[in-house]
């Protein structure tokens, strides 16, 4: 899974998401140019594996996917 979505390099880390991170819906694209790198990303799709995995798997990914799925209509890079 991280291969198909160009993350084979990341490294795992014991907190899935820091409290020092803010995201919003003012965080969104705005500019053309942003929506169209961001059409690229197959952020739904990954989005839906992750769920399926905390799902079946990981509970506590849970809070972590909750926040991110509110993104998914209109992501951001820094997503």
């Amino acid at each position: 899974m991280l291969e198909r979505f160009g993350m084979s390099k990341c490294k795992p880390r014991l907190i899935l998401l820091s409290i020092e991170i803010s995201l919003s819906s003012n965080d969104r694209p705005k500019i053309d140019e942003e929506k169209k790198e961001m059409m690229n990303i197959l952020y739904y799709k990954a989005l839906g594996l992750l769920i399926w995995l905390y799902v079946t798997t990981w509970s506590d990914l849970s809070f972590t996917m909750n926040l991110l799925s509110c993104f998914a209509s209109n992501p951001r890079k820094a997503y």
